[in-house]
């Protein structure tokens, strides 16, 4: 983009003889000018304002992807104690698990009362305006400029949207611009919890108009260079992004050979079959949406007690934690996405500190065979088994906290709870296992262990059931035993 100076193209042309006709003219064009970049300071937001015009289109919705179409089992079952293979004598040179420092867990500072006080920007609002955003248990607050504040006229079409583009690109966002990409970094979000952020923004900013909410949060998305798209049906706007993961469940449309998901970010189930929008994209916004998490936000604490006990070997150990309910909010807000992505995300510092420092007493010392086996037990018998189906309505991909906090949980749950526990406190290297309707994992142990084991990137990999209730490290559920497999990298 090609940007000038106004006075210094002045100062040029100033040294050229000029009629004074010809002064009046340029005169008059200098001062439409300076009204255009008043206006519009942006030379895109003109251009893409010239487009929402008159370009728009009716788009047929694809349905969403489907992770696995194989339904999983109602009931799991018990591994009879004679199938258990008989404890291998635990060479003297194997591995003791010495576990690892628990992670650093970095906390936002946040004020006793709750309320955070965003970081005033360094460019003066004009016209401001104060909002406070309730955001996941911690109230934030901001200046906006006034003109941020839109009416969202029905119906809604083309010419209406036009408008509201209008008056946002001519209003002074930068600021407010400034202050949650601040919040934005305390609270260490990703792509997800950056568009909570300025949806839950533009929420208080158009007070509590939804489509003026989904507006301000499409406009904003654009200037922080992320594609996205908006469209409309029935007089109701939708968000629309494309995103560097799958995302499941959802209904999308193809645009210039790329996906892009129609994702509520209310939480709501959508069921449409057409949309209105365009193809053009806005200028130098090329970003997609990234669902993974380097590690989850912390907010303010709104702590829920869990107890969970389980035996191995004879022995009981009862473990207490607390949950944080203002993080599971925020968890149940995310869309389905690949799986790699949950186990990734870890947990948070009061799950960490609780739930960790506990389990690392009971595992620390033991050799890594054993160590694995209390975890697969603590995973199989400390939850209740339900499908999603049963538990929620629909496939529901949890993350470990989320696992932590519910009673009950599936294959794939356990799996990414285990393999998280696993890696954080052993150090051990695990994969995912998917089979038809069925998740497992397995654990590349420094010791050569004689059981069911798989082959993968030169290495052997020793299978782990943490659904396979009793099972223990190499036994791999009957129904699923002859079933071919994909291997999910973590």
């Amino acid at each position: 983009m090609k940007h000038f100076s106004v006075s210094l193209l002045l100062g040029a042309i100033l040294i050229i003889p000029i009629t004074v006709e010809a002064q009046q003219d340029y005169q008059k064009w200098l001062e439409s000018q300076q009204s255009e970049f008043q206006n519009f300071r942006d030379k895109r937001d003109q251009q893409f304002l010239e487009f929402l015009q008159k370009d728009w289109e009716d788009f047929q919705l694809s349905r969403g992807l489907v992770r696995n179409s194989v339904p999983k089992p109602d009931a799991i079952p018990k591994a009879n104690p004679k199938d258990i293979p008989k404890q291998e004598p635990e060479p003297e040179d194997q591995p003791v698990v010495e576990t690892p420092p628990s992670p650093e867990v970095d906390t936002v500072a946040t004020d006793p009362s709750g309320v955070i006080e965003s970081t005033p920007s360094p460019v003066k609002v004009s016209n401001a305006q104060q909002a406070k955003v309730e955001f996941f248990g911690n109230e934030i607050m901001i200046e906006y400029d006034q003109g941020m504040q839109t009416d969202v006229q029905t119906p809604v079409n083309a010419e209406s949207i036009s408008k509201i583009w209008s008056q946002l690109a001519q209003s002074d966002y930068e600021p407010l611009m400034q202050q949650l990409e601040k919040i934005r970094q305390d609270f260490g979000l990703n792509d997800w919890g950056y568009i909570q952020l300025l949806y839950k923004t533009g929420y208080s900013v158009s007070q509590n108009d939804v489509n003026a909410t989904k507006l301000f949060t499409w406009f904003m998305l654009l200037k922080s260079g992320y594609l996205a798209k908006i469209g409309f049906s029935a007089d109701q706007i939708y968000i629309m992004f494309p995103s560097e993961n799958a995302v499941y469940d959802v209904s999308f449309l193809y645009v210039n050979n790329t996906r892009y998901y129609v994702i509520a970010l209310d939480g709501q189930r959508l069921q449409l079959q057409s949309i209105v929008s365009y193809e053009d994209d806005y200028p130098e916004a090329t970003r997609e949406i990234d669902f993974r998490m380097r590690k989850i936000p912390e907010f303010t604490e709104k702590a829920t007690p869990r107890t969970v006990t389980f035996e191995y070997m004879g022995k009981s150990y009862t473990l207490n934690y607390r949950i944080n309910q203002n993080v599971i909010d925020f968890l149940e807000s995310y869309p389905q996405t690949e799986l790699p992505v949950y186990p990734g995300a870890g947990m948070t510092g009061e799950a960490t500190q609780d739930l960790l420092t506990q389990l690392k007493k009971i595992v620390d010392g033991k050799p890594e065979t054993r160590a694995v086996n209390i975890l697969l037990r603590f995973v199989q018998t400390g939850f209740q088994y339900e499908t999603d189906d049963e538990q929620f309505g629909h496939e529901n991909y949890l993350f470990p906290e989320e696992t932590l906090f519910y009673p009950a949980s599936d294959c794939e749950d356990r799996s990414a709870l285990f393999a998280y526990l696993v890696k954080s406190l052993l150090g051990l290297d695990v994969v995912l296992l998917d089979y038809p309707g069925h998740i497992a994992t397995a654990v590349k142990f420094h010791s050569k262990v004689e059981r069911d084991t798989i082959q993968y990137n030169g290495s052997t990999w020793v299978v782990c059931d943490p659904t396979y209730i009793y099972a223990e490290y190499g036994m791999t559920m009957p129904s699923v035993k002859d079933q071919k497999y994909n291997v999910i990298q973590l």
